[in-house]
């Protein structure tokens, strides 16, 4: 028989592939745990924007209420409280707060949101003078 010179290596053996498909796979999944945290903390950010509109648009009719009705207007917001289900809207009314200015009547109006089953609250309060 005659002696064949070796032929050039064509392509990869096989524990070649099996060390490549091992370092992918570590390396994905690195990747992948790194970056599962940043997604983590989008429910918690849509649910803070989602209470900011809710106390926007509340404070938007309270303050509606105030302009068309006067002073002595009933404050709430139970219409966009009925569109909500995860977020419950508090409107609250301090008639004489502390701090109002020497005979003048003032109204404090506490208006807060909160998430079912969270404790977080969003509260904000406005001060309405009768001059």
């Amino acid at each position: 028989m005659k002696n064949q010179p070796p032929s050039a290596q064509h392509g990869f053996t096989l524990m070649e592939l099996v060390i490549a498909i091992v370092l992918l796979s570590i390396v994905s999944v690195v990747i992948t745990r790194l970056n599962g945290s940043l997604f983590a903390g989008a429910s918690d950010m849509r649910g803070l924007q989602q209470s900011t509109q809710l106390l926007q648009a509340c404070v938007d009719q309270v303050i509606g209420l105030r302009k068309s009705s006067g002073f002595d207007a009933t404050f709430q917001c139970a219409e966009i409280n009925a569109l909500s289900t995860d977020f419950t809207l508090d409107v609250s009314l301090k008639p004489t707060p502390d701090y109002c200015p020497t005979g003048l009547q003032c109204k404090q109006v506490l208006i807060n949101v909160k998430k079912t089953g969270s404790t977080v609250n969003n509260p904000i309060s406005l001060l309405f003078v009768n001059y």
